[in-house]
C-alpha cells in the first residue's frame, strides 16, 4: 500500500532504515573493538541506552537500574585505560535527567507549573533550588566549573523532583520491586568482595580514589557502587522496603531473607551512620503503620521513651566493657558496635562536631552569603586544584557553600514534606506506599544532617524522585476532594 506524500515510512523502508542503523551501530562497536578504545565504545552504547530514556517513565526506570552498576562498568574500563577523575562515562545520569526534565517541561509545562501552584512542597523546593542555582555563580568559590560541579552534586538530584510528578502508585510499586531486586544482587556481590577480595581494577580505583580502606587484612566492601557511602545506603533504603513489605503481609519470607542479606552486607561495609540509619526509617515506618492517629501518636512517643531508655542504659557501660560482653575481636564487628552503642564518644563524631561547630559558629560569619556551591565539594580539587573543607553534611554543606538561608530553606521543604506525608498516610491508611515514602525520605533528612544522603549518587535522586511523586499524590487527592465537596476550600 502506498503512503501519501509527506506521511510516515512504509513498514518496509522503516525495517530498512533500522537494520541499516544497526549495521552503522555494530561496524562503529567492532572497529573501537579491534582499536581498543573501550571507553569510547562505551560512551557510544549510553547514547544508545539514553535514546531509550526519550519516554520520561521510561527513562526513571533505565536510570535506577543503570546508576548501582554505572560504577562497576566504569571499573571495566580499567583493564584497557588508565583510571581518569573527569570520566565522561560519569556524565551519563546528569545528563539523561537533563534531557528528560526538558523533555517534561516542554511537553508537559503547563501539567507541571499546575502542581506547582497547588502544592506548598513544590513551591519550596522550587525557591530552595532557585537560591542553590544562583550559588553556581558566587565568585568566591573560584571559577563557574567549580559552581557547575557543585550543581551536579546539588541541582541534578534536585530535578528527579520533577521526574517524580510523571509517575503512579503502580510505577512506584515496580521501582520498590527494583530496588530490592537490585539489592539483593549487589549485597551479593559485596559479600563475595569480603570473603574472596577485590578485583584488580576494584583496588587500583579505589586507591586512585584514595577510599580503600581496611580493617586488618578486609577491605570494607562497597560492591558495585562508588564508595562505602553509596553502597551502604542502598543497603539500607532496600531494608527498609523488605521490612516494611514483609509486615504489611507477614508470611512473605522472602523479604526477611533480603533484610538480613541486606543487613549483613551492611556489616562487611562497616558505615554505623547507616545502621542509624536502617534503625529510625523502621521506627518511623512502624509508628505510622497503624490506621488510627491516636494510636501513631502513642507509638511515637513510646518509640522516645524506648530509645532513651536504651541509651541511657547502654551509656552506663563503657566501650571497653561491651567488646568483651560480645566475646569478639573482629574489627568490623567491634567498630559498628562502637558507633551504635556510644555514637558521642566515637573519634570521627567528636572531629564532625568540631568541623560543624566551626561552621555554624565562624565559618558563615565572614561569608554570610555563602562561598558558592562547589565549595565544599570535590569540585573544588577536580577544577582548581584546591582541598576543598570537608563538611561531610548535607545540611551543614548548604551552610558553609550556600548561605544559612540555603539550610533554612532546606528545613522548611523538611517539615513541609512531613506534614504531607503524614496527612496522606492519615487519610489513606490502607495504602502502604505512603508509609514506605515517609520512613526513606524521613531517613534520608536525618541522613543529610549526619551525612550527604540527598546529595548521594544514586539514593539523592530517589529521595527527591519520591519527594516529587508525594507532592503529585498530595495534589490529586486534594483535587478529587475539592470535586467530591464543591463547598471544600481550594487545595493548597
Amino acid at each position: 500500500m502506498l503512503t501519501p506524500a509527506g506521511g510516515p515510512p512504509s513498514g518496509g523502508a522503516g525495517a530498512l532504515l533500522r537494520g541499516a542503523a544497526l549495521l552503522a551501530l555494530g561496524a562503529i562497536v567492532a572497529s573501537l573493538l579491534v582499536s581498543e578504545q573501550i571507553r569510547v565504545l562505551l560512551l557510544v552504547l549510553l547514547v544508545v541506552l539514553g535514546l531509550l530514556c526519550l519516554s520520561p517513565r521510561r527513562g526513571v526506570f533505565v536510570l535506577l537500574a543503570f546508576m548501582p552498576f554505572m560504577y562497576f562498568i566504569r571499573r571495566q574500563v580499567l583493564h584497557f585505560n588508565e583510571f581518569a577523575s573527569r570520566d565522561p562515562i560519569l556524565l551519563f545520569p546528569p545528563l539523561v535527567t537533563l534531557a528528560i526534565v526538558t523533555g517534561i517541561a516542554v511537553f508537559s509545562g503547563p501539567r507541571i507549573l499546575q502542581y506547582v501552584s497547588q502544592s506548598a512542597l513544590l513551591k519550596a523546593i522550587l525557591v530552595f533550588g532557585l537560591l542553590l542555582s544562583l550559588q553556581m555563580f558566587n565568585p568566591i568559590q573560584g571559577n563557574i566549573l567549580i559552581g557547575i560541579g557543585g550543581g551536579l552534586y546539588f541541582i541534578i538530584p534536585m530535578l528527579w523532583t520533577i521526574m517524580g510528578l510523571t509517575l503512579k502508585e503502580r510505577d512506584l510499586r515496580k521501582i520498590f520491586a527494583l530496588i530490592m531486586l537490585i539489592g539483593a544482587v549487589t549485597a551479593l556481590y559485596g559479600l563475595y568482595q569480603h570473603y574472596f577480595g577485590f578485583s584488580d581494577v576494584e583496588r587500583y580505583e579505589m586507591e586512585s580514589k584514595g577510599m580503600f580502606k581496611t580493617f586488618g587484612e578486609k577491605p570494607r566492601i562497597m560492591s558495585t557502587f562508588a564508595g562505602l557511602g553509596d553502597f551502604s545506603q542502598y543497603m539500607a533504603t532496600t531494608g527498609l522496603i523488605c521490612f516494611a513489605y514483609y509486615w504489611n503481609s507477614r508470611r512473605h519470607l522472602i523479604y526477611l531473607a533480603v533484610l538480613g542479606l541486606t543487613s549483613f552486607a551492611l556489616l562487611w561495609a562497616a558505615t554505623r551512620s547507616m545502621f542509624f540509619i536502617l534503625i529510625f526509617a523502621v521506627i518511623t515506618f512502624l509508628i505510622v503503620a497503624s490506621k488510627n492517629p491516636r494510636v501513631i501518636l502513642v507509638r511515637g512517643v513510646v518509640a522516645l521513651v524506648a530509645v532513651t531508655a536504651v541509651y541511657g542504659y547502654l551509656y552506663t557501660f563503657s566501650p571497653a566493657d561491651i567488646y568483651r560482653a560480645e566475646g569478639t575481636h573482629n574489627p568490623f564487628i567491634v567498630h559498628t558496635i562502637s558507633g551504635l552503642a556510644h555514637p558521642t564518644e566515637e573519634s570521627s563524631f567528636q572531629k564532625r562536631l568540631s568541623i560543624w561547630s566551626f561552621v555554624v559558629g565562624r565559618g558563615f560569619l565572614s561569608h554570610p552569603l555563602g562561598r558558592g556551591l562547589g565549595a565544599g565539594t570535590v569540585a573544588a580539587l577536580k577544577f582548581s586544584g584546591i582541598e576543598p573543607f570537608t563538611v561531610d553534611s548535607y545540611f551543614f554543606e548548604l551552610i558553609y557553600g550556600s548561605s544559612p538561608l540555603a539550610a533554612l530553606l532546606f528545613i522548611v521543604v523538611m517539615v513541609t514534606f512531613l506534614r504531607s506525608a503524614f496527612a496522606m498516610c492519615v487519610q489513606h491508611p490502607e495504602d502502604l506506599s505512603y508509609r514506605i515514602v515517609l520512613a526513606i525520605v524521613s531517613a534520608y533528612f536525618l541522613g543529610s544532617v549526619f551525612g550527604l544522603s540527598l546529595r548521594d549518587t544514586i539514593s539523592g535522586p530517589f529521595g527527591w524522585l519520591l519527594m516529587g511523586w508525594m507532592a503529585r499524590e498530595h495534589v490529586d487527592h486534594s483535587r478529587e476532594g475539592a470535586e467530591a465537596s464543591p463547598a471544600a476550600a481550594p487545595a493548597t
